[in-house]
């Protein structure tokens, strides 16, 4: 979960007009989400949105379906 944190921190950080009302933001607006993650200059935060939190949602319906 930290890394989870850290990283939307780190999205939101490479946009000045954002605060941190914006990490709950990250997680139920998927656009918006999106927009800050296209902002960004780091490629290893948009490799995170784009691979690795698709892949850790679809392990965790995978485990919790029947």
């Amino acid at each position: 979960m930290e890394y989870i944190l850290n990283n939307t921190l780190f999205a939101l950080g490479e946009s000045q007009e954002n605060t941190l009302l914006g990490i709950l933001r990250m997680f139920i607006d998927h656009k918006f989400g999106a927009r800050m993650v296209k902002r960004g200059q780091d490629p290893m935060i948009g490799t995170f949105w784009t691979k690795n939190i698709p892949a850790d949602q679809k392990n965790i319906a995978q485990k919790q379906s029947p």
